[in-house]
């Protein structure tokens, strides 16, 4: 229950409800969505941020849950049952995931026209601190007890996902980019000259990728459950330990270096900036810090030790991602013009520790 003191601290009443910039439901479809769950009257509304989906925190008078619009894309029932199958499973290994509420007939997703939406209980804690050794040693650790508790399980459901940020599928969005620049759109700073070069080196690391590790390489690799997006915004903290792991649209059979390599990316290379909420600070280019690579892959094999084919194989695994990071959001989340600024500025940088390091 959630009393009256706390309930004026968040300044949002319902009647604000067509403020929020995420959430596309009005005040009436909000409130008669919400009487699917046990949760209670809905009082407020807050924003919720760093979710690709459409989501909200509702405020009721029995707590405060995090409710989620999962995108047609992740919705059929198969790819549903995956999902909230493998969250029991870990939460049952005693990971720090966090299960959707059950309605009152057991089921754990809503439809609603042709939505699915998902409600959780939320969960309080802390974003990433980049200077702490002991938080970034637990990301390495929770990454492997991860890997350990899916290493043979088959969740119910079905989700037979092709290899994630396939690097063939960067060469249509090239092409795309060539078309930009033949059109004229700017390339920034870069000369029309040098933005050819760019594109024909992102190019070459795709193919080079493709070359080094193709499908039957990639496929024979150790596998296990992977989360398939293993970043900073997905965790939550309280000191050095983390209390939530979320967001498990792009969780799949996989080799398991996909998540090592999203890790390494994603907490333990630090940033120029301090990441905000807009893509183009969500994808600036990561920066190589050995202390901290080493920690965190310390951290992971000393319950998972990478094979030799792995260590092999990772640099090539951070290259495509990084490739799909800048150029998947190019072609989905960046308007036309801005389309060639966002994508060359500093696109290459990453690519060449990435390349030392596997040397």
């Amino acid at each position: 229950m959630v009393p009256e003191s706390a309930l004026a601290a968040y300044h949002l009443p319902l009647s604000t409800m067509s403020r929020l910039t995420t959430w596309p439901l009005n005040r009436k479809q909000t409130a008669d969505l919400l009487r699917e769950w046990p949760v209670g009257e809905l009082m407020f509304l807050r924003e919720a941020t760093g979710s690709a989906s459409p989501a909200v925190i509702v405020v009721t008078r029995r707590g405060q849950y995090f409710l989620k619009q999962r995108s047609p894309r992740y919705s059929d029932p198969p790819r549903l049952s995956y999902d909230h199958s493998l969250l029991r499973h870990l939460a049952r290994a005693g990971l720090p995931v966090v299960l959707a509420i059950k309605t009152p007939d057991g089921r754990r997703w809503v439809g609603a026209g042709e939505q699915v939406y998902e409600i959780y209980p939320w969960v309080e804690g802390d974003a990433l601190d980049p200077t702490s050794r002991e938080q970034l040693s637990a990301a390495g650790e929770l990454l492997a007890r991860l890997h350990q508790a899916t290493e043979g399980f088959q969740p119910a459901g079905r989700k037979d996902l092709p290899r994630l940020f396939d690097p063939a599928d960067r060469l249509p969005e090239l092409a795309e980019a060539r078309e930009l620049l033949a059109d004229g759109v700017s390339p920034g700073e870069a000369s029309p000259e040098e933005a050819g070069r760019i594109l024909d080196r992102l190019e070459a690391e795709a193919r080079g990728v493709l070359e080094r590790v193709p499908d039957e390489r990639y496929w024979a690799l150790p596998p296990a459950i992977v989360h398939g997006d293993y970043h900073a915004a997905n965790v939550k903290y309280r000191g050095g330990e983390i209390v939530g792991l979320f967001d498990w649209d792009w969780a799949s059979r996989q080799a398991r270096l996909k998540d090592v390599a999203d890790g390494i990316i994603f907490f333990a290379c630090p940033r120029e900036r301090p990441l905000a909420g807009d893509v183009v600070s969500l994808t600036q280019p990561p920066l190589y810090d050995a202390a901290r690579l080493r920690v965190f892959l310390e951290a992971y094999q000393a319950h998972l030790p990478l094979t030799a084919e792995e260590r092999a194989c990772l640099p090539d695994l951070l290259r495509e991602r990084w490739l799909y990071i800048r150029l998947d959001a190019m072609h989905r989340k960046v308007e036309r013009e801005e389309k060639l600024r966002y994508l060359l500025e500093g696109v290459e940088g990453p690519l060449e520790w990435m390349g030392r390091w596997g040397e």
